[in-house]
C-alpha cells in the first residue's frame, strides 16, 4: 500500500522558499530599578535553597547500593567523605551502560 507519493522534483528541489515581510519594532525596556540588598540576609536564603545547597543529606539517605550497581559513587575521596557532583550506575548488572 502507497503511503507517500513524493515527485523527483520535490525530493531534490524540495518545497519552494517563502518570501515573507516583516517589521522590527525596537524593543522598550524600562531600567532596573537601584534596590539595596541586605547581603546578611540574601546568603543563608541562597544557600538553603535545593539547586545551590549540598546534596549530601540526600546522597547520605539513599541506599546507592542496594543491588551494587554504582560504578561512582555519591562519595568520593581518600576517606569517601566528600560529596559527588554526579554519579553513574549501571543499567542491570553484566552490563556495561550506565
Amino acid at each position: 500500500r502507497t503511503v507517500a507519493l513524493l515527485s523527483m522534483n520535490f525530493l531534490h528541489d524540495g518545497d519552494p522558499d517563502l518570501e515573507l515581510t516583516a517589521t522590527w519594532e525596537e524593543p522598550r525596556f524600562e531600567a532596573p530599578a537601584e534596590r539595596e540588598i541586605d547581603i546578611d540576609a540574601a546568603l543563608p536564603a541562597m544557600l538553603g535553597r535545593l539547586n545551590l545547597c549540598s546534596g549530601e543529606n540526600k546522597a547520605r539517605h539513599y541506599d546507592h547500593e542496594v543491588k551494587g550497581l554504582s560504578v561512582i559513587k555519591p562519595f568520593i575521596g581518600r576517606g569517601q567523605d566528600v560529596p559527588a557532583d554526579a554519579t553513574v550506575s549501571l543499567a542491570r548488572h553484566g552490563s556495561l551502560r550506565g
